[in-house]
């Protein structure tokens, strides 16, 4: 064999060896592409799931604090009411002479 031929053989070798490091290290990356991407899809999924959960929380605080408003307005009224009844045969009879 002479020296040319070995020489081809050995860059040969060279290329066959840089092609399979380069195939790994493709492998590699894509391997750490996909878990980014992965994780930034779960990330997304929590955000939207924490989205979500305070809207909930905030509608039913609304709806507590609706509720308990018209309550209140219930209650003014009924005390209003309750005082009306109460007092108007009193007022009636400071007219009288």
């Amino acid at each position: 064999m002479s020296e040319l031929e070995e020489i081809r053989d050995l860059l040969r070798e060279i290329r066959d060896l840089q092609r399979a490091h380069f195939e790994r290290y493709k492998e590699f990356t894509q391997d750490i592409v996909n878990d980014q991407r992965a994780a930034n899809e779960e990330a997304e999924r929590a955000r939207r799931e924490g989205n979500r959960f305070r809207d909930e929380m905030r509608r039913q605080v609304s709806t507590a604090w609706t509720v308990r408003l018209i309550l209140i307005g219930l209650a003014a009224a009924a005390v209003v009411v309750a005082m009306g009844v109460t007092l108007f045969p009193w007022f009636l009879s400071l007219a009288r002479p």
